[in-house]
């Protein structure tokens, strides 16, 4: 994600100024207008497991096209689609990302309040509403069968912070060490506790 945010960048502005036109103020309306964009005009397909490279070396891709790939080609499947989007919303300050993926399936959460009704999971804290990028579908609502296993912890969950975000830092620490003051630090004497 973090590689790609760069070669995504123009893409990124062209939907801000797009979500400008149309009104869009709040950051709700902004995610969801770049989730219609990666549902709507990238078609769903699976791609292959290798790839030629530039040079005509061959290399395992796992069947995960980077984002840059997803766009040229025009179309993607969930797992492509999904770093598309997060990496989209990684250039939006103060948002951070979720993948969850398993089941061979993967799907995306973003940073914020949920609504009535819409699917969403706690991580350190703070809230992600749940998106599916698949399929042509609001935000908030993914398959009972995925809210199911997220349920049974049958997923895992990665953090996507956002460029400019510490939220999911641990809290109290804003990303960087506490020194102790006044105490001198305990040498465990080979120890080992339980």
């Amino acid at each position: 994600v973090t590689e790609s945010t760069e070669s995504t960048r123009q893409l990124n502005q062209d939907l801000e100024e797009l979500a400008s036109r149309r009104g869009y103020d709040t950051a709700r309306e902004k995610v969801g207008l770049t989730a219609s964009f990666v549902q709507h005009a990238l078609p769903y397909r699976i791609p292959e497991d290798e790839r030629e490279d530039f040079n005509g070396t061959v290399r395992s891709i796992a069947g995960i096209l980077p984002p840059l790939e997803v766009l040229h080609r025009g179309w993607g499947d969930c797992d492509s689609k999904s770093v598309l989007f997060a990496t989209l919303l990684k250039q939006v300050p103060r948002q951070d990302v979720v993948l969850i993926h398993g089941h061979g399936h993967m799907f995306v959460g973003f940073r914020a309040t949920p609504r009535h009704g819409e699917a969403h999971i706690s991580v350190r804290g703070d809230n992600y509403v749940l998106i599916e990028m698949t399929n042509p579908t609001p935000l908030g609502i993914i398959s009972p069968t995925f809210l199911q296993a997220l349920q049974k912890r049958e997923l895992h969950i990665v953090p996507i912070h956002g460029a400019t975000s510490l939220a999911n830092a641990p809290r109290g620490s804003k990303g960087t060490k506490k020194k102790r003051k006044g105490k001198k630090k305990r040498k465990d004497k080979g120890k080992r506790r339980g």
